[in-house]
């Protein structure tokens, strides 16, 4: 055998012994997970029907659309009230006590302002959804309401309510001290707002108090408005349950109790000039 055919064949011997790729491994398969997957898949079918023919046999939300996320609704008050008690007239003065001083305001300076939000702390994480005011506007009474329909429009409804406001009010609120106007004060300062300089504050809450403590069994507005005015609420939802409606609107499209929500707003904020007018004729 010739040098060469040797060394051929210790070549062929050679690459005999080099061993062929491995094929890649086949993936494991997938665990038998006994039809789980397509149940999941038809619960979630199921739940996204039920959330779309809820929302679709739900009345709508009342007001119009003035800005993306955010609603407005007006509502004329009957101006005298029949039949009796009367709100205060543009000329009507109510007077009450701040601290140690006397103030005095005419009906047509009152700004009732009411604020319904997702808690009860002042902080940044309180988020207002649904703000109130009622004025003189010349002619009546106006009560004007902002429901925020997204969340990520709080600005545009803090600009939209102190848009309405005139430059000295005096602020009219129940128990507002405390938390609506320094909640107000804060979000308007997040949003850039100009604050009105120099109002007053007539809180009904302080004369209730000197003059009902130990007579009622408590002086909160609606204690308040059902004794002086005859409010007689219907089908009220409670305002505890006022931030409840909202996040479940937020959450599934249920409007039923976000209306009452609106409407329990809308009569806490007539019970203020009704308030007001009983103040102005007591004092």
């Amino acid at each position: 055998m010739s040098d060469r055919q040797s060394t051929l064949d210790a070549l062929r011997r050679k690459l005999a012994g080099i061993s062929a790729p491995a094929a890649p491994a086949a993936a494991p398969a997938e665990p038998d997970d006994d039809g789980w997957t397509e149940r999941l898949s038809r619960l979630r079918a199921l739940v996204t029907a039920r959330d779309a023919a809820r929302r679709g046999s739900q009345p709508p939300l009342p007001g119009v659309e003035v800005a993306p996320g955010l609603k407005r609704l007006d509502e004329r008050l009957p101006w005298p009230l029949p039949p009796a008690p009367t709100l205060p007239g543009p000329a009507d003065v109510v007077r009450w006590r701040e601290g140690r001083r006397e103030r005095e305001a005419t009906g047509a300076a009152l700004v009732g302002v009411d604020l319904e939000t997702t808690g009860l702390s002042l902080g940044v994480g309180t988020r207002v959804f649904l703000a109130g005011i009622v004025r003189f506007d010349g002619s009546g009474w106006r009560l004007s309401q902002w429901l925020l329909t997204d969340p990520a429009a709080e600005a545009r409804l803090i600009h939209a309510v102190i848009a309405e406001l005139p430059q000295a009010p005096v602020w009219l609120s129940y128990n507002g001290k405390g938390f609506d106007l320094p909640l107000l004060h804060s979000a308007a300062r997040l949003a850039g707002c100009e604050w009105p300089a120099g109002a007053a504050h007539l809180d009904l809450l302080h004369p209730m108090r000197r003059r009902f403590r130990g007579q009622w069994p408590n002086c909160r507005l609606a204690t308040a408005e059902q004794r002086l005015l005859g409010v007689a609420r219907v089908n009220d939802l409670p305002g505890a349950e006022v931030p409840l409606a909202w996040q479940r609107w937020l959450h599934d499209g249920s409007t039923t109790d976000l209306i009452r929500a609106i409407h329990h707003h809308a009569q806490d904020l007539r019970s203020l000039v009704g308030l007001a007018g009983w103040l102005s004729r007591a004092l």
